[in-house]
């Protein structure tokens, strides 16, 4: 999980991981939350973001969102990517032909093909 907004309606830009098992005694799923440790500088706090698992290339992408607080540009049109082999943030510039486009409250589909 990353981002969300806080009680007093800031942006975060805090990454949880949950981790998911079963607990056989108690049969139920049980959880972790864990605060993993990163490299590289994190993305500017935001919500309405997407965030979508790209598992072939074993990374993460963190796409647009929006800020209120933010003193421009409160609706973004970032990519940010996590190395999942060794939890590094990375900022990915868009580029050629194809312009990043501002979204928030949007959706994301990873093509993994």
């Amino acid at each position: 999980m990353f981002g969300g907004r806080l009680p007093n309606n800031h942006a975060t830009n805090k990454l949880l991981i949950f981790t998911v098992h079963t607990d056989k005694t108690l049969e139920r799923p049980r959880f972790k939350i864990i605060k993993p440790k990163m490299i590289g500088m994190p993305p500017p706090e935001r919500y309405s973001h997407t965030i979508s698992l790209v598992p072939k290339v074993n990374l993460v992408a963190i796409y647009g969102g929006r800020n209120d607080f933010l003193p421009s540009n409160v609706i973004m049109s970032d990519l940010w990517i996590i190395k999942l082999y060794n939890m590094e943030w990375v900022r990915v510039a868009i580029g050629g032909n194809t312009f990043s486009v501002p979204r928030c409250n949007h959706s994301a589909f990873g093509n993994d093909s």
